[in-house]
């Protein structure tokens, strides 16, 4: 399980949280969970499926990005998303790795 802090235009500009557990994909803002989707690794890719949550993107939309993790920095580069509002909240951001879990992003 993995946390990481950064800024999502959601739609302006916000510190965001986003966890990862096993499968599961959570978006936390102010504490609060406000969208869910589950994920799959594939090499260098996650694509991430919307099961929950309070933003315009219809629910099972799908988006692939490239992910690149060096030290404790995760960017998410938009490879294909079906939800324009996804893909400019996340697409291209930086993100931090908080917290003290010792799990990579791609352990399951």
């Amino acid at each position: 399980n993995t946390e990481w802090q950064g800024i999502a235009n959601i739609p302006s500009p916000e510190t965001v949280v986003l966890q990862f557990s096993k499968d599961l994909y959570t978006i936390m803002w102010n504490g609060n969970a406000i969208e869910q989707m589950t994920y799959t690794l594939e090499g260098d890719n996650i694509t991430v499926v919307k099961t929950s949550g309070a933003s315009p993107c219809p629910m099972l939309s799908q988006g692939t990005y490239k992910i690149t993790i060096v030290n404790d920095t995760l960017n998410l580069e938009v490879i294909s998303d079906s939800c324009r509002q996804r893909k400019s909240a996340l697409g291209m951001n930086i993100y931090t790795k908080v917290g003290l879990s010792e799990q990579t992003l791609d352990a399951k």
